[in-house]
């Protein structure tokens, strides 16, 4: 059986003054298991520190 395993950190994001802004520090990492055309989210448990806080490096 063929699976792929990816991993992500959580996107979310705060209000600050009234602008979104995405969180950068303490972020939650999610692993992705896809198999037969199924997906599994798991969530890892483990934190990080978001190297960039621009939105378009984990898309």
């Amino acid at each position: 059986m063929k699976y792929t395993l990816k991993f992500y950190s959580e996107k979310r994001s705060k209000m600050i003054n009234g602008i979104k802004t995405p969180i950068t520090r303490n972020v939650p990492l999610i692993m992705s298991v896809s198999f037969d055309n199924n997906q599994m989210l798991y969530f890892t448990g483990k934190r990080c520190v978001s190297i960039r806080s621009d939105t378009s490096f984990f898309s």
